[in-house]
């Protein structure tokens, strides 16, 4: 057994995120655990987030990045302007940055990464967010424009994401198997099953990675992952699979743990097709024309279990959210909208109104009146969120988010849908 410094584990649970590690200097080589393999190490061309994992800021880089409090900052493009209807962004990229074969980054390689999202036959998994870009003109080597057919106030957001990589062309029919990028890691090699290694890039464009090597291990099992830990086989492992063995090394002193958040959901799902859950009232309860009372899945059902399976360490509280599928031409209607919406959540316990998404562009002072106007009525302070999903646009559509995902909310999704289409907007 190999005596190792453990680092950080992080152990991602829905709502929650726990890491532990030890109070030293950087291992060479770094070893990392990952509970899934990557499919292939081309984030442009598929959904698994095991390829982001291994390969996002690390092999590759986009032309910005989102930093850990959520912000957009540069990345491949050191600045960048933003015309005043929101149609035209001119980015200016940054100079002397080599791909890892020893090929130049230029302004080319941006308008062929996003040709190649955007083209009919692109696999990328998220090229409906990049939908609003029209044309990709370079205007030099390092300045390139990207004109939208609309607006799109999440762009920047979206060029942040993984599939949203520059790629150079001479590499990227590859990337595959052997990703080419200009982040601060190369790639080493592959052994199926069993580890992913990357070796520092030594002519890396910005501040240079500390460890000479990092390696991923597989490791899928909760037993294993667990065993790894212990054993010290492993530096750290991020989204680790076995949160019932936390507390134990939460009590280890020479281990930290760390605690945060993350977006990430695990569905719980019933079959709305099958008997009795084909019966909302079965689901989601109410009270007949007697007055006799059916319960369905209650609150305190749904917490228990996530005592038993996460170890309470993820919330179940259900989240409303309110898509006002509304111009500035309709903005005088909020009122009735509001007023439906806000009653019907009223109608149902632990459903909580948090953020009110838009799908169209709203200026400051419109956002600043939709989240006055919610946290008046509820209480709680919301956030104005713009919603780049053009398959949305045409009418009044409620999301209900929840970490741990309900489907016998559709019965409540169908009553609200109705009473917000009843309003005359």
């Amino acid at each position: 057994m190999k005596a190792r410094t453990k680092l950080v584990l992080l152990v991602l649970l829905a709502a929650s995120a726990s890491g532990m590690s030890r109070e030293a200097a950087a291992q060479d080589p770094l070893v990392l655990g990952v509970p899934l393999e990557p499919p292939n190490l081309d984030p442009t061309s598929g959904a698994a987030a095991a390829v982001d994992s291994v390969v996002y800021g690390n092999i590759f880089e986009g032309l910005v990045r989102i930093t850990q409090s959520g912000d957009v900052a540069p990345a491949l493009a050191e600045s960048w302007d933003v015309s005043a209807d929101g149609l035209v962004y001119t980015f200016r990229l940054r100079r002397g940055v080599r791909f890892h074969d020893g090929t130049s980054f230029d302004a080319n390689d941006v308008k062929f990464s996003f040709d190649r999202a955007l083209a009919p036959d692109s696999t990328n998994a998220q090229k409906a967010l990049l939908s609003a870009i029209s044309d990709v003109d370079v205007f030099d080597t390092h300045t390139v424009r990207l004109t939208l057919s609309r607006p799109s106030s999440s762009l920047l957001y979206f060029l942040g994401w993984g599939d949203a990589v520059i790629v150079a062309e001479e590499s990227a029919a590859g990337n595959a198997n052997n990703p080419v990028g200009t982040g601060p890691f190369r790639f080493s090699d592959w052994r199926r099953g069993v580890s992913i290694r990357l070796e520092r890039n030594r002519d890396y464009w910005g501040v240079p990675a500390r460890p000479g090597s990092v390696v991923f291990r597989i490791i899928g099992d909760p037993a294993a992952a667990y065993a790894a830990m212990k054993a010290g086989d492993l530096d750290a492992y991020p989204n680790y699979p076995a949160p019932e063995n936390v507390a134990e090394f939460e009590r280890d002193p020479n281990v930290k743990v760390v605690i945060g958040a993350t977006a990430g959901k695990v569905i719980m799902a019933m079959n709305n097709g099958r008997p009795p859950f084909d019966d909302p009232l079965v689901r989601f309860g109410s009270r007949n024309k007697r007055g006799v009372v059916r319960l369905g899945v209650r609150q305190q059902d749904k917490e228990q279990v996530v005592r038993s399976t996460f170890t309470g360490r993820v919330s179940s509280t259900f989240l409303a959210f309110l898509l006002l599928l509304v111009d500035k031409h309709r903005i005088d209607q909020l009122d009735a909208i509001l007023d439906r919406f806000i009653g019907l959540v009223k109608e149902h316990r632990g459903i909580i109104a948090t953020k009110v998404l838009t799908a169209f562009p709203l200026t400051g002072e419109e956002r600043n009146r939709i989240a006055h106007e919610v946290s008046r009525r509820t209480g709680k302070q919301v956030e104005v969120t713009v919603v780049e999903d053009p398959s949305l646009i045409g009418g009044i559509v409620v999301i209900v988010g929840n970490q741990i995902v309900d489907y016998s909310m559709r019965h409540f999704l169908r009553k609200l849908r109705d009473e917000l289409l009843a309003v005359k907007v």
